[in-house]
């Protein structure tokens, strides 16, 4: 059977562009249907707009701080409009560039919303084409929680703060995740006071132990208000306020904030597409389930990035692109591994995390010992005046299966330790490094010494010659 495209791509995000690229590199003739902006959230309202926005941001805290290092500096003034302008500036050069050099490559783009009609077959407005294969790549949205009053007063997402003019003088934030406290940090340095609500008890929940405690002192250290362990009750507007009513330790406690900015996570982009309708089975949230390979209940159709999951990241999703790629172009049968996945939060000091926690060690009988360096161990943290830790997850036969970084480049530095999970290496290749100095990274030079202390008896030890023991 003759077919319109070798491939049709429903969603102009990460993923599908991922593929897409991969596909027509290799000859394949390939259509994206996007029915919103090309380019998805991270060009449109993710990763771009809210590290541009977090720039500015820093570079107001480096100003408020700088007395420490000698300087005398001042702000005369925030003005978040014009921060705001130069975020959108730096998101439309980005889609305008991402579109022109899609179009360059040949890839057809369709304006419009993709409802498939058989396995073959997509609909977009009174015109139907038909691919091969279908890759669902939708994205996703934000969850917009049931909260008693919310959708009756005016409130923000990561979709619309980056209209924002004037700085709020009070903030909420409803949610805890890492879009809440990176933009309760931000905006914090720029001058607003903070007041981030979760029902969590701790923020980075899923993490190591030490990273919450590490990142709670240094919000609070910042008077950033954190309500954990708290329900939101009701949201409602009075007296040109919004006031959002929690219940924490069974006290009803009133939270008064000039803005609201709902950040309680993303639901898949899976309605209204006729995936049920063809059989594209879906799990109980609304994710497209697919097996190893990346492929639907459906063989032809495949799915990748926020609507498969399980990862929300930019990278995931230009891996999952590039798989289903050498699967379905090249017909390299290559099964998805998130082994290595790394991810990371870009509150200051940045918190960055590949493999395995402690605890999730543990529950898979995989944990042999950890590792836990802090970085006043290295020069280069000290002179930067940087602080955190790293801390590394050995199995039983001592190979690295795991590291949570904190630090101000620790969303740099954490690939690092994704290579050596990678290539099953234990600490002792650290030390065998050579290193730049001064510079953070060495961290791992100090991670591989101590595990030499762990693991050799002292009479051992003085026997090693490494070029780095100091």
């Amino acid at each position: 059977m003759t077919y319109d495209y070798d491939a049709i791509v429903i969603g102009g995000g990460t993923a599908g562009l991922a593929f897409a690229v991969s596909a027509v590199s290799l000859k394949a003739k390939v259509a994206i249907i996007e029915s919103n902006k090309f380019g998805g959230s991270c060009i449109n309202s993710g990763c771009i707009p809210s590290k541009a926005f977090l720039h500015s941001a820093h570079v107001a805290h480096q100003i408020a701080t700088a007395h420490e290092l000698g300087i005398d500096a001042r702000i005369e003034k925030i003005d978040l409009s014009t921060i705001m302008s130069r975020v959108n500036h730096i998101v439309d050069d980005d889609y305008e560039h991402t579109l022109e050099k899609y179009k360059k490559l040949g890839v057809s783009i369709i304006d419009g919303r993709g409802e498939l009609l058989d396995n073959h077959s997509v609909k977009v407005g009174d015109n139907t084409y038909t691919g091969e294969h279908i890759i669902i790549a939708s994205g996703s949205r934000p969850v917009i929680p049931p909260i008693k009053g919310l959708t009756d007063v005016p409130f923000l997402t990561n979709e619309t703060i980056f209209d924002m003019k004037q700085l709020p003088k009070n903030l909420t934030i409803l949610g805890a995740g890492s879009i809440g406290l990176e933009f309760g940090q931000g905006f914090e340095f720029l001058g607003s006071q903070v007041s981030i609500i979760d029902m969590v008890p701790t923020i980075f929940p899923k993490d190591d132990p030490e990273v919450s405690g590490f990142m709670e002192r240094i919000f609070s250290s910042e008077n950033i208000n954190l309500y954990l362990s708290s329900s939101i009750e009701e949201v409602k507007q009075q007296d040109g306020k919004l006031i959002t009513t929690i219940e924490k330790d069974g006290k009803k406690i009133d939270i008064i904030g000039d803005a609201i900015f709902a950040s309680l996570g993303r639901m898949p982009n899976t309605k209204n597409m006729g995936l049920e309708t063809i059989g594209v089975e879906l799990d109980p949230k609304g994710y497209i389930k697919t097996n190893a390979f990346l492929q639907t209940s459906i063989p032809n159709i495949y799915a990748c990035g926020d609507v498969v999951g399980p990862y929300k990241f930019t990278h995931m999703a230009n891996y999952q692109g590039f798989t289903i790629a050498k699967n379905i172009i090249l017909k390299e049968p290559t099964e998805i591994d998130y082994s290595e996945v790394t991810w990371s939060i870009y509150t200051k000091p940045e918190v960055a995390h590949v493999g395995y926690t402690e605890q999730m060690a543990k529950e898979a009988n995989l944990f042999g010992d950890s590792i836990v360096v802090n970085f006043e161990r290295t020069e280069r943290a000290v002179i930067d005046s940087d602080t955190g830790f790293l801390k590394l997850i050995l199995d039983k036969d001592n190979l690295i299966i795991g590291a949570t970084l904190i630090s101000e480049k620790a969303g740099d530095m954490i690939n690092t330790a994704a290579v050596a999970i990678k290539e099953r290496l234990d600490p002792t290749f650290f030390i065998t490094l050579i290193y730049s100095f001064p510079t953070e990274i060495s961290i791992y030079k100090y991670a591989g010494l101590e595990f030499l202390k762990k693991v050799y008896k002292e009479d051992q030890r003085k026997k090693i010659q490494y070029k780095f023991i100091e």
